[in-house]
């Protein structure tokens, strides 16, 4: 294990007097063994449903978990539609697989209006699109025989900058695979009722009153003059549960990781928030993915004065609870557990804020995921600005919950949810649209 080979290269070191006297030079020097810390085990969390809580012991894979349960706030697919090629070899069994899959799920799936098109060609994709448009459909679901890469761009931007339309692409051949199909169509009729605004599971989290916000930055890809950008994802929570987001993005200068947009993208967060429920938040929790230590003062001292900034742009006098929080993934830090003498992977929920974070830092590491294979990284978490009176163990088992609450994927992932949806946002339009989509889209999932 990768235990065992840390602990054979430091007691390697350790013994060659070569090394060793390298190292002095440097004032180096290795342990004969990996540091031992204090660790905790955050609570196991239950997933709510319709009519049911599901305990998740010792599992971050809730496959088995969510066969045959109702989602807390399903959405029936009534006006929508499939395109397809002739090249697509069985594009009707679509609808019997999702209304399998829907029937379980209590998710009502009616018949959609099929669009035969004539070639896989990019310009017949959208003449098809255009035309639907008129129909007003909740969603097109876009069969491909393949996944090109330039006609699954067209497609989305036709759909995000010029109709306002959601669209679920498939791949056809994913659908002919006899063992899987209800698996995968039920996979697809998660993401569909998640992108039009339906809530599949919660997690108890008591905090009223509150917005999380979730900010990543990805790099565009495209040879025009937009490829010399990157894209700021901005997610921001706008119900209680957590589960439905407001949504913008920013092109800003390539490689540049701190956001210079940051007060206007709060502002309209907290308008829509407003609107949505009838008041604004009284305390903002932001978790700020994509940064370095080099950078967290210049995150204190641009974005966190930015954030501030957007309260006296709603209001002179509005002055909310504020926490910050940067989130790290890129790191070389390695927590393993030791079971009967052994060096195993941590579970997840393992929680060390102590013995090997900074001193002086408000900063601790998480394992909120599992792996089969290999080691389990941590993520770690430095708190840069708290105003609030919640406590450590408050944040951190916060953290833990967000990180249950993503809807592309049953199970905890290694970032909270909006982490996330900031980073497929970010992604989606650095990768394929290479602009932000219209107004209307901005309290859809759509980019899932």
């Amino acid at each position: 294990t990768r235990g065992v080979r840390i602990n054979s290269l430091a007691q390697s070191a350790f013994k060659n007097t070569e090394a060793q006297a390298i190292m002095n030079t440097w004032g180096l020097g290795f342990n004969d063994n990996m540091i031992k810390c204090r660790a905790r085990k955050l609570p196991t969390q239950n997933i709510n449903l319709l009519e049911t809580s599901i305990s998740l012991r010792d599992t971050t894979d809730w496959n088995s978990a969510l066969r045959n349960v109702k989602f807390v706030e399903p959405v029936n697919l009534i006006n929508w539609a499939v395109i397809f090629s002739t090249l697509c070899e069985h594009p009707y069994t679509i609808t019997d697989n999702l209304k399998a899959a829907g029937r379980s799920f209590g998710i009502r799936v009616e018949e959609p209006k099929f669009v035969e098109i004539k070639s896989e060609s990019a310009s017949d994709y959208l003449g098809a699109i255009s035309q639907l448009k008129k129909e007003n459909p909740q969603i097109i679901v876009v069969l491909l025989e393949n996944k090109r890469k330039d006609r699954y761009d067209a497609i989305k931007r036709e759909c995000n900058l010029i109709h306002g339309l959601i669209t679920q692409v498939v791949v056809d051949k994913n659908l002919n695979r006899p063992q899987t199909v209800l698996s995968i169509a039920s996979k697809i009729l998660q993401q569909i009722n998640s992108k039009l605004g339906g809530e599949l599971w919660t997690i108890n989290i008591q905090l009223a009153k509150t917005m999380i916000v979730g900010i990543d930055v990805c790099h565009d890809t495209s040879n025009s003059e937009n490829g010399k950008k990157s894209m700021a994802g901005f997610c921001a929570s706008i119900n209680n549960n957590f589960s439905k987001y407001f949504s913008r993005v920013v092109a800003q200068e390539r490689g540049k990781e701190i956001i210079c947009a940051m007060a206007q993208l709060m502002e309209s967060a907290l308008k829509t928030y407003t609107i949505k429920n009838r008041e604004l938040p009284q305390r903002i929790i932001v978790y700020r993915d994509g940064v370095g230590d080099g950078m967290l003062q210049e995150v204190v001292t641009t974005e966190v004065a930015q954030i501030k900034e957007s309260f006296k742009l709603i209001h002179q006098q509005y002055n909310p609870e504020l926490i910050v929080i940067v989130v790290k993934k890129r790191i070389n830090t390695r927590l393993f557990s030791i079971v009967n003498g052994r060096l195993d992977n941590a579970v997840a929920g393992t929680i060390v804020d102590q013995d090997i974070v900074h001193k002086g830092w408000y900063d601790f590491y998480l394992i909120s995921q599992s792996v089969r294979q290999g080691t389990v990284t941590p993520t770690h978490y430095h708190v840069i600005e708290n105003s609030t009176i919640l406590t450590a163990d408050f944040i951190q088992n916060l953290t833990y919950k967000l990180c249950h609450l993503y809807y592309n994927w049953q199970g905890t992932i290694r970032v909270p949810a909006p982490c996330q949806y900031a980073h497929k946002l970010a992604f989606l339009v650095g990768q394929s649209i290479h602009k932000e989509p219209l107004e209307k889209m901005r309290c859809n999932l759509y980019f899932l």
